[in-house]
């Protein structure tokens, strides 16, 4: 598991690499979770067996999702569940500490 630590406004990209051809599929996304509970996912660009997406956790460093922000790769096909990565997370603070 890969962790880093950023501050609240900060882009991070995600860069999940799989066992599958995705361009094969339709539909790998990458789901995200927030610290205050909230999910989502994003449409990740695909290349090979590698997703590639950008989570920006907010841009007001006074109201953000400040916490563990976890996610993972995940792909399916006619319905049913073809590939589910492991869950990484980034830890994202409201301010900078040395």
């Amino acid at each position: 598991m890969t962790q880093a630590v950023i501050v609240v406004g900060q882009s991070f990209t995600v860069t999940c690499e799989t066992s599958l051809t995705l361009a094969t599929y339709s539909n790998p996304r990458v789901y995200y979770k927030r610290p205050d509970g909230m999910q989502g996912f994003l449409t990740p660009t695909v290349s090979g067996t590698t997703m590639v997406g950008t989570i920006t956790p907010t841009l007001n460093p006074l109201t953000g999702k400040a916490g563990v922000w976890r996610f993972y790769p995940y792909v399916t096909g006619s319905g049913t569940i073809v590939y589910r990565g492991e869950t990484d997370k980034v830890i994202v603070s409201k301010v900078f500490q040395d």
